[in-house]
């Protein structure tokens, strides 16, 4: 029986790493980074109001170096012995997206624009406006996932750094909201 082995993916604040392991022994056999060449730009963020963005081009850029990179010397017989992939992230990293699912910010119109990018677990840039939803949400009742209401959902973390984002691009009519 031939020995198997997996990639590992894990996204970081700073970069993407990947990994090839032996999974009869946990050996690593491939490795490689890939910094984000945007984030290192400090691109989209504004460390004074706490604004902490990324371009998803950082993480697709950085999956498709980092994993060839990790499969660089490696012989034939491991690569075609790779028997599964499995991915690491971060916290939450929220994204406002089209209709479709696709990020806004891969779109022209939004392609330079920090509120369509990846907000990052350190940014806090919604406060005031999570802190002002969070007091309209107390007359509020909320229907979620599986049909289970809710009185209110807190903003904290997800919520918090998203909803300064979304508020202002729908204020400024460039989003849309589908339900």
């Amino acid at each position: 029986m031939s020995k198997k082995y997996v990639i590992g993916i894990d996204y970081g604040t700073d970069s993407v790493r990947s990994v090839v392991v032996d999974t009869t022994n946990g050996e690593t056999v491939g490795t490689s980074v890939f910094d984000y060449p945007r984030w290192k730009k400090s691109l989209y963020c504004n460390p004074s109001v706490n604004q902490f963005r990324q371009h998803p081009l950082d993480y697709l850029e950085g999956l498709e170096h980092s994993v060839k990179g990790a499969l660089r010397g490696l012989s034939e017989e491991i690569i075609k012995n790779i028997a599964g992939i499995s991915f690491d992230t971060t916290g939450s990293t929220p994204v406002a997206v089209d209709k479709e699912g696709v990020p806004l910010s891969m779109k022209k119109d939004f392609e330079h624009d920090p509120d369509a990018m990846f907000i990052l677990w350190k940014d806090h840039t919604a406060v005031k406006e999570a802190a002002e939803i969070n007091e309209l949400s107390k007359s509020w009742e909320v229907q979620i996932l599986l049909n289970t209401k809710v009185a209110s959902i807190p903003l904290n973390g997800f919520g918090q750094r998203c909803s300064k984002s979304f508020v202002k691009m729908k204020k400024s009519g460039k989003m849309l909201f589908h339900g």
